[in-house]
């Protein structure tokens, strides 16, 4: 392919010549500068350098809030936990739906697509909640939505593994980070979406310290696109085994803060946060510029170098 690229560029620059000499057509000659101007550009891409491709399960754990610049904050009220009179009920259907989990996987060992199973059950049972509550003028969300909003609601999706990329200075090197995100929240219209979740399941409840430290990677990844396509830059996200749900807040300024449910003794807690990180994505405004599809992925590459 550089090969192929070189050639090109090499004939139709002498091309181009021959036809700034001996054409007066201004519409020829403008054309003829762009297609020079795109050659051109795929022959500086061709030059750069790859960069090394690091995963996101191959940072160290321990180093990625100092990796993505986050400080923890401890002190900040968690704004999305609801105040007993405003919690939600976890719907009935729900809890027989995972009273027969419980039953039917009896003496099985808690695995990846067990845990899987529970979680999905509990995020889209909720998320069809808001969107039912949306268009219902007796609920609290229905009764506050304007039209825009209703439409938002809507639109909002959850995608399942979801690539992400972004170039960033790790010790002082520029390189590619890279995962699959397991769950992702997505609003805006077709083609045009943006993203203000990420959710990370950990494979077995050992792992979920790990993931919550990886789900901060992604909510950064997330925040720095928003960032460059000025949108807004309050990223949530949850790490869970089923059990025990660690809801976490990245604000504008970098710092976040967590706060920590178990189900067995806080299910409408859990419930309820879920429901107003989807009932408080149901109101932004879609993407304008720099937008994103979710169904390919996305790639925030840099500018400039990342911010310290």
């Amino acid at each position: 392919m550089d090969a192929i690229i070189t050639n090109l560029e090499k004939s139709f620059k002498s091309l181009a010549t021959k036809v700034r000499h001996s054409v007066q057509n201004e519409e020829i000659l403008k054309e003829t500068a762009e297609v020079e101007k795109i050659i051109r550009s795929a022959s500086v891409k061709k030059t750069q350098p790859k960069l090394r491709k690091v995963a996101v399960t191959q940072l160290p754990t321990i180093r990625i809030p100092e990796i993505f610049h986050l400080k923890k904050v401890l002190a900040l009220p968690f704004k999305l936990a609801p105040p007993p009179n405003t919690r939600i009920s976890v719907p009935q259907h729900l809890n027989l739906i995972l009273s027969d989990y419980n039953r039917a996987t009896e003496g099985s060992p808690q695995n990846e697509a067990m845990i899987r199973s529970r979680i999905d059950a509990i995020m889209l049972t909720t998320l069809a909640q808001v969107k039912r509550d949306s268009t219902n003028p007796r609920s609290s969300v229905g009764s506050s939505s304007s039209a825009s909003s209703i439409s938002t609601v809507r639109s909002l999706h959850l995608q399942y593994e979801f690539s992400m990329k972004l170039e960033w200075t790790v010790d002082k090197e520029l390189v590619l980070i890279e995962g699959i995100v397991d769950y992702s929240l997505w609003y805006g219209q077709h083609n045009n979406h943006a993203s203000n979740m990420a959710m990370v399941e950990a494979k077995n409840p050992a792992m979920l310290s790990t993931g919550v430290l990886q789900c901060l990677a992604y909510m950064a990844i997330i925040q720095e696109h928003n960032t460059r396509a000025h949108q807004d830059t309050h990223v949530c996200g949850i790490a869970t085994d089923s059990d025990e749900w660690h809801f976490l807040i990245l604000r504008p300024d970098r710092t976040y803060i967590q706060k920590k449910y178990n189900w067995l003794d806080n299910s409408e807690e859990v419930v309820s946060m879920i429901y107003e990180i989807f009932r408080r994505t149901g109101e932004l405004q879609g993407p304008k510029v720099g937008r994103m599809s979710s169904g390919s992925g996305f790639d925030a590459r840099a500018s400039k170098s990342p911010r310290k």
